[in-house]
């Protein structure tokens, strides 16, 4: 994987660029933290089957007429929840602290599967950092 080249929040000259820029980080942040818990309830209401009281045909089903998720992306959820996210659906189990994946990255770590993943990030071949 190649790793995109940024520029880094302190080499921002311009004061109030800098403050929008920690403020939309924080967003991203954000969005990676709620997407991982997205993913992992999917799956908790996959195992437990509760949908099916409410005449729902599936977990894919539920997710596409209630939370308006696409049955594609619901299927990604549900395999990256299972493969690659803990038990408590805070992180992936990649990594133990600091930065995490993405959804998107681990989207794109599917087809080689979760131990060739924790692999290639403990040798600091891939890291949250990357692009996808």
């Amino acid at each position: 994987m190649e790793e995109l080249t940024t520029i880094k929040t302190n080499e921002l000259t311009n004061v109030e660029l800098k403050d929008y820029t920690k403020k939309l980080k924080k967003c991203g942040d954000n969005i990676r933290t709620n997407y991982i818990k997205i993913a992992h309830l999917l799956n908790e209401i996959d195992t437990t089957e509760c949908y099916l009281d409410d005449g729902f045909e599936d977990v894919h089903d539920y997710a596409s007429k209630v939370l308006n998720i696409q049955k594609t992306t619901s299927y990604n959820l549900l395999k990256i929840s299972k493969e690659f996210i803990n038990t408590e659906g805070t992180r992936t189990v990649l990594t133990d602290k600091g930065n995490d994946y993405g959804v998107s990255q681990l989207q794109a770590l599917l087809p080689i599967g979760v131990d060739k993943a924790k692999e290639l990030h403990d040798e600091g071949i891939i890291s949250p950092d990357m692009s996808v």
